[in-house]
């Protein structure tokens, strides 16, 4: 069954599944955004629907936190409240994120970093603190940020769990020389590769 009711299954879309979850749960700062995935009854492999395919929504949390000045990104991911999550990077306002975790009641498992950029590590340290979670970088970029704040090199391939969700370490040099994507079954984290 399509997620929109006023569509047939065979017009129903990815994009039509995501409209459907906005619709039903709004919009806006204070909502988190989601993310869905689609899967047929035979796998989870996307392929074309029909009236015969199942359309599964996934809500996972995922909040983001755009700092004004620099216009760099910091994410938390996580499957569900009160499950496990990561931050992805540390350049804050990281305020509005740490409301979000209290908030789902988030265990913030990892901090992943794209690269060792000042907008993009320059509250890790406090994180760290704060959470007690794992902080990883490629080891290019640990090198290059302030000494003991990051527990852990990954090398590309790497897959850094928490709790459901899965995040392999893309090798993605060209803004820096160790930048790291973090990818998902169904979104890529790029930090400063894609402006």
């Amino acid at each position: 069954k399509c997620a929109l009711p006023e569509r047939p299954a065979s017009a129903c879309s990815a994009i039509d599944a995501a409209a459907a979850v906005a619709a039903r749960w709004g919009t806006g700062p204070s909502v988190p955004a989601f993310r869905y995935a689609i899967s047929s009854r035979t796998g989870n492999s996307p392929r074309r629907l029909t009236a015969r395919s199942l359309v599964r929504v996934w809500l996972v949390l995922l909040e983001r936190s755009l700092h004004p000045q620099y216009v760099s990104n910091t994410y938390l991911v996580a499957a569900e409240a009160g499950g496990d999550g990561v931050l992805i990077d540390a350049g804050g306002p990281m305020e509005p994120l740490y409301e979000a975790i209290d908030k789902h009641g988030v265990n913030v498992t990892h901090l992943l970093l794209t690269h060792h950029h000042h907008d993009h590590v320059s509250e890790a340290a406090e994180v760290k603190e704060r959470y007690g979670c794992a902080v990883v970088a490629h080891p290019i970029e640990a090198e290059l940020i302030e000494a003991g704040v990051v527990d852990r090199t990954i090398d590309p391939g790497t897959v850094i769990e928490s709790g459901t969700l899965r995040f392999e370490a893309l090798h993605t040099p060209g803004h820096t020389a160790g930048m790291i994507s973090f990818k998902t079954p169904d979104a890529v984290f790029t930090g400063d590769l894609v402006f």
